[in-house]
This record gives structure tokens, C-alpha cells and sequence, in this order.
């Protein structure tokens, strides 16, 4: 529950609780005052309109607010403890095994991957799980490797993967077909905030998010520019 939800329940139950409790007080007056003394006292006051209305307005907003980042595809959500979930989802109007075969090769890697120069896959590995990808990278002049393993694969659907020497993060993609013969195409990433840095936990989740949201948006921009077969 958000603080805006929170708060929006707080000021209905005020004034709710506000109103019922002056009602029922009333009505121990009823038959010692005159009716329009009565009738006054069981009016809704004005505070209590204005709660009540107030309430409802931060519902809508907190409403609002979930629909809108849902439309987004910002999401980043708490699985279990100091492990968070952030993903984003786009459709490709591209067939989803021409996605696949796009994203699968680890030689395809710089296309679709800044500062990525060369990858492929470990030698001596077959497919699938247990497969070992390798990356070497140029940013700003300085050159570095890394590599992933996959833990999960199911050809054209689901890939899990996660770097090597890294066990707290992996990376989750999956494909399905849309209606209409494109693509519904998901990058997640499970992550966890590392030690020593909860206080940039928000700065740290955003960022995990956006490289999501950057990955699927590029992808997309590919496939439907000029898709590779």
C-alpha cells in the first residue's frame, strides 16, 4: 500500500468516524432539543465533507499513479528479503522466433549492446543451460571481459542467466506472441542492494530499472529498423 493510498483511507475513516460518532450523540439529545436542533446536529459538517472528499482524491490519484506505471513498465518489486525484481515489457512487430534468433547469439551482442565489441560463446559448451557467454567491452578506452552462464533456457521462450562470479543478480527474458504475430518481449533483472550502500538503495533500483527498460526498447528499435534473421 502506498503513502498516497494510506493516506486517502485515513482521511475517508475520519471523517466517516467523525460523522457516525456526532450521529450517535445525537441521538441522545433526540426528544430533549427541537427537531431543527436535531437535524442540525446530524447534518454532515463541512470538515467532514472536505475530508471525505480529500480522501477520495488521493485514492484516485494512488489509482492514477498504478495505472500509469504499469502503462510505463516501471516496476520494481521486493520478492524476498534484499532481493528486488525490476523489468520491463514491450511488443516487437517481429515473429517471436526471429526475436530469439536475434538476441540468442552471443556474436549478436554488440549489435544490440553499447561498448560491447566481441562476444561468444565458451567453446567445448553445448547450448542451453550450462552455456557460457563471453563479452569484452571498450568503454572510454579502458577494455574489460565479462561472461554469463545460462541457468535456464527453453528455446524461442525463457532465458535465465547470471554472471559469472555475481550469484546475486540474473537477468530474465522471455517472448511470447502477441494477437496479432508480433512479439511480447520482457527483460528482468532479480538484483540485490549491495553492502554498505542502503542508503542509495532508490538511486541503485532506478538504475537496475532503466537498464531494463533501455535493453528491451533497443531491442525493439532493431528488430523493426532492420531485424536480423
Amino acid at each position: 500500500m502506498t503513502l498516497v493510498t494510506m493516506a486517502g483511507l485515513i482521511f475517508i475513516a475520519a471523517a466517516t468516524l467523525s460523522y457516525f460518532t456526532r450521529s450517535s450523540a445525537a441521538e441522545e439529545f433526540l426528544g430533549v432539543v427541537d427537531n431543527a436542533v436535531y437535524s442540525r446536529l446530524r447534518e454532515t459538517s463541512a470538515m467532514e465533507k472536505i475530508m471525505f472528499l480529500l480522501g477520495l482524491v488521493l485514492l484516485l490519484v494512488a489509482f492514477m499513479l498504478s495505472v500509469f506505471a504499469g502503462a510505463s513498465g516501471r516496476r520494481v518489486r521486493k520478492v524476498s528479503k534484499n532481493v528486488f525484481y525490476a523489468s520491463a515489457e514491450v511488443k516487437i512487430n517481429a515473429p517471436r522466433k526471429q526475436v530469439w534468433e536475434f538476441i540468442k547469439p552471443a556474436e549478436n551482442n554488440p549489435l544490440h549492446s553499447p561498448g560491447t565489441t566481441y562476444g561468444f560463446s565458451a567453446p567445448g559448451i553445448p547450448e542451453g543451460a550450462g552455456e557460457i557467454q563471453v563479452f569484452i567491452s571498450n568503454v572510454n578506452g579502458v577494455e574489460s571481459i565479462a561472461a554469463i552462464r545460462v541457468i535456464e533456457e527453453i528455446p524461442y521462450e525463457l532465458a535465465v542467466t547470471s554472471p559469472l562470479g555475481d550469484p546475486t543478480y540474473k537477468g530474465r527474458t522471455s517472448l511470447e506472441d502477441s494477437d496479432d504475430g508480433g512479439t511480447l518481449f520482457t527483460h528482468g533483472s532479480y538484483f540485490s542492494i549491495p553492502a554498505g550502500h542502503q542508503n542509495h538503495a532508490a538511486a541503485h533500483k532506478r538504475q537496475v530499472q532503466e537498464h531494463c527498460e533501455q535493453y528491451v526498447s533497443q531491442i525493439k528499435a532493431l528488430m523493426e529498423k532492420a531485424p536480423v534473421a
